[in-house]
């Protein structure tokens, strides 16, 4: 697997977050991330207002946002654009 950027590894937990949302073992597994690197990542989303952090049932579920799903639209439709070779184009 080649390295990813950093726009690439934030659609991949965005689209992991959607709808009602995941925790952070499912994103580490969706996304191919350490669980340093899933906290990194969600810490900087959450500072950017693109996921929040929810809790029922005392477990943590992290959601995106309006916010973040506007940001997926427009990083794919540049994707589109640009056709840009991405992990996901190559599934």
């Amino acid at each position: 697997m080649r390295n990813r950027q950093r726009d690439e590894v934030m659609r991949d937990v965005l689209q992991t977050a959607m709808g009602p949302g995941a925790g952070i073992s499912r994103i580490m597994f969706s996304a191919c991330l350490s669980h340093s690197q899933a906290t990194a990542y969600l810490q900087q989303m959450m500072e950017d207002g693109l996921v929040v952090n929810d809790i029922e049932q005392g477990k943590k579920y992290y959601r995106t946002t309006p916010k973040g799903v506007e940001y997926l639209a427009a990083l794919n439709r540049m994707c589109e654009l640009l056709q840009m070779e991405t992990r996901a184009s190559e599934i």
